[in-house]
């Protein structure tokens, strides 16, 4: 690679685009074909396999992040930290609207879908909330106005019915928002955004004691933890849905290999089912995969915040020949490789 190309390369990496975890893909750990993230984006800069065709061509909208169910796509540093001025700025009250809205707003995006529920969820804690749906109705974008759909009911079931009255507001009517302090058009943002210091989100994920030395990367679900704070300082329950046991876990742990986020691990005793709650996305892989079909379904629970929960008591099954841990019951008694060998016995007879 020459000289000048490989600095075209390096200047094309630093632009503001999303990240990309490809192990965390919904792809990698189940048969189904995914291709949320592919359909919705604008400008096709991303293919099968999540590969990327060019970043040349990304506008860091943050739709395929929006719209990824496991977060295997992470929104831009420079959203993040767009997020983060909003948080510091004077006023009490944030107005999000779209590039339709007669409005001004705090922050203008051409879709409201681009946020994740989670940033929502993170401006509502420090602001009142306001979101510009007046041009929603007649949005010829399905699958925006699909995902932006999505996103809300997400929040609404986050915060529950009374929290999220008090917390965010979907303004509908043509009333006017009050003036931004500083009104930023699309490049705008973008430079202010780059503008600001590269670490900064960095450097307020480190601040957050859960976080571990391996978990430091900016990624979808770490910037999840951003909500810890905030909910303990609430000192209020908010909801989330977990699987649900319904029957006997064996602990062969197959759904720990096939969650693609790690949420779930087995206790060191080999005792438990344990639940990493922040990193579960409601993905339902590891009910797909769980053999004894111990789980099955999904439950809401009150949490005040993304504490380690025991999912389920673990009664492992014996191999009554080999003594080998089984991952499901059968008849015999035996494991798959005893079973075989006692059919071969049988068979020279």
């Amino acid at each position: 690679m020459g000289l000048l190309s490989g600095f075209a390369l390096g200047k094309l990496t630093e632009l503001p685009h999303p990240t990309i975890n490809k192990p965390q893909c919904v792809n990698q750990y189940r048969r189904r074909n995914c291709t949320a993230c592919i359909d919705i984006c604008p400008e096709q800069v991303i293919g099968k396999g999540l590969v990327v065709k060019s970043w040349a061509g990304c506008i860091d909208c943050g739709r395929c992040a929006s719209v990824c169910d496991t977060r295997a796509i992470t929104p831009s540093e420079n959203q993040l930290n767009q997020l983060l001025n909003l948080r510091n700025g004077k006023r009490d009250t944030v107005w999000l609207g779209c590039e339709q809205s007669e409005r001004a707003n705090d922050l203008t995006r051409v879709c409201l879908c681009e946020l994740t529920w989670e940033q929502l969820a993170y401006l509502a804690f420090h602001k009142h909330l306001v979101l510009d749906l007046q041009s929603c109705g007649g949005c010829e974008h399905t699958a925006c106005r699909d995902l932006l759909g999505k996103n809300l009911q997400q929040l609404h079931s986050f915060f529950g019915g009374a929290q999220f009255e008090e917390r965010v507001t979907l303004a509908k009517s043509s009333d006017t928002a009050p003036k931004p302090e500083e009104e930023y058009s699309r490049r705008g943002l973008i430079k202010e955004a780059a503008n600001l210091s590269k670490s900064g989100v960095g450097t307020l994920l480190r601040q957050y004691p859960i976080l571990s030395a391996d978990e430091l990367r900016l990624d979808g679900v770490s910037a999840r933890k951003l909500l810890h704070t905030p909910m303990k300082q609430a000192k209020q329950d908010f909801f989330w849905e977990i699987p649900e046991v319904k029957g006997e876990c064996t602990g062969c742990g197959i759904c720990v290999k096939k969650c693609p986020t790690k949420a779930l691990s087995i206790s060191e005793d080999g005792e438990m089912l344990v639940l990493e709650s922040w990193r579960c996305v409601n993905c339902k892989s590891c009910e797909l995969a769980c053999h004894p079909r111990a789980l099955k379904g999904t439950q809401r629970i009150r949490i005040s915040d993304f504490r380690p929960l025991k999912l389920a008591s673990v009664k492992k099954l014996i191999c009554r020949s080999c003594g080998a841990v089984m991952k499901a019951k059968t008849p015999n008694g035996l494991c798959v490789a005893c079973t075989q060998k006692r059919m071969q016995m049988i068979a020279k007879r």
